[in-house]
């Protein structure tokens, strides 16, 4: 028996695990029956890994079909010593958000897998739906001091379940009623590309950085949110829920040690790191005349994620990561207002051309670890920009006419 699946054991009480061997579903229910159980659990896998659960309902159903999802098992939590030991207690059960006809009756299904707990019980047991994902966790409480000090100690495993299927008779009777079967190719809108995955956003408190924080979310991934912008930063994550899907930490991406210990942080909160997007930078005042330029703020600006500071701190990661990304940013609005338009800061202006460079670079390194290096190059205005340009986009567009011998090509139309 895989360790999954023996964690998933131990986590219902009183579950007895049988060998399906050459019996047909309709022999196992029968028998089942017999027995006086009141629930058949069937668990699919996949090469050793759980990827689905079925709950049938004993004598006469319903039944739920789910989907099983990013299963952590005690083994692969990160921090295993502060997890406690795995109890025999039955749970308290914790439902969240189960409000609808169709939550209340999985709920159901899910509650009448624990028998009723004892009042001094320290172990509970937690569903909490969220866009149809329901998160299973199991914790033990201790008390601290006094009633009011109560720490909650996660003893594992974690999953995902996304029911996909409701039949109201049993998972035997293929002629059952079905209540309800999800339709995909009906709800294309709804999928969540990120399921799954753990983002570290940095400058994800403001403007681009906070859209690619809530479009990661909206599509399922946990982020973590980097940044020096602290309220606006703690808003953006309690926008969004905050814990357990997203974090917040201050962040200086100038200084090296603040990158190690974000990536340290993003890892220890939700186990893993699956991509890197390295948003945040700074833009100097603008200096219309390169002879005026003041040579400090190239040390400056250059110090910034725009160049090696961004992948330094995730050298262990990267070697030991497959499918790992890294995303850089280089604005195609700096490059044209700078090369055609003759106006822009000068060491912004070079730290874009850099990462474009260094990219390329990484990309052909890194690629023999699964890792992937896309640099994302549109155009965005945001308020850093506007403390920058105070002068009409028309007023570039003619300064910039007077530049000779430069040909744009035109794509799109």
């Amino acid at each position: 028996m895989s360790l999954p699946l023996q964690e998933l054991k131990f986590v219902l009480p009183n579950a007895q695990r049988m060998n399906r061997g050459s019996q047909v579903v309709s022999e196992i229910i029968n028998e089942c029956r017999t027995r006086d159980f009141t629930d058949v659990v069937l668990v699919h896998e996949h090469r050793g890994v759980p990827d689905g659960l079925i709950i049938s309902h004993l004598p006469f159903g319903p039944t739920a079909y789910f989907g099983l999802l990013n299963v952590v098992t005690r083994h692969d939590i990160k921090d295993k010593k502060s997890i406690g030991t795995m109890p025999e207690a039955y749970p308290h059960l914790s439902l969240n958000n189960f409000s609808t006809q169709l939550g209340e009756m999985t709920a159901n299904i899910l509650k009448h897998l624990f028998p009723v707990p004892k009042p001094d019980t320290k172990r509970i047991v937690t569903f909490a739906n969220q866009s149809d994902y329901i998160s299973f966790r199991n914790h033990i409480y201790e008390k601290h001091g006094g009633p009011k000090s109560i720490e909650l100690k996660e003893i594992g495993p974690r999953f995902e379940l996304r029911l996909y299927q409701m039949k109201l008779g049993t998972v035997d009777q293929s002629e059952a009623q079905i209540e309800w079967v999800i339709r995909p190719y009906m709800n294309t809108t709804k999928k969540r590309k990120l399921l799954g995955k753990v983002a570290l956003v940095t400058g994800g408190a403001s403007g681009i950085g906070e859209a690619i924080v809530r479009l990661f979310h909206k599509h399922g991934a946990k982020v973590c949110i980097v940044d020096v912008q602290d309220k606006l930063g703690q808003q953006v994550c309690q926008s969004l829920g905050g814990e357990p899907n997203t974090a917040y930490l201050h962040c200086d991406v100038s200084i090296e040690d603040d990158i190690r210990r974000a990536v340290d942080f993003t890892v220890d909160k939700f186990t893993t790191l699956d991509i890197m997007v390295n948003n945040a930078g700074v833009i100097e005042q603008l200096t219309p005349d390169i002879c005026d330029f003041d040579l400090s703020m190239f040390d400056k600006t250059l110090s910034q994620p725009n160049d090696l500071y961004i992948y330094v701190p995730l050298e262990d990661d990267i070697r030991s990561a497959i499918g790992f990304t890294v995303e850089n940013f280089s604005t195609f609005d700096v490059m044209v207002n700078n090369e055609i338009l003759g106006v822009g800061p000068h060491a912004y202006t070079a730290s874009k051309h850099a990462i474009l460079g260094l990219t390329k670079k990484v990309a052909a390194e890194l690629g023999k670890y699964g890792v992937m290096t896309p640099v994302a190059e549109r155009t965005f205005q945001v308020r850093m920009d506007l403390q920058v340009f105070e002068v009409s986009w028309g007023r570039l567009v003619l300064q910039g006419v007077e530049l000779s011998g430069v040909s744009l090509m035109v794509d799109g139309v």
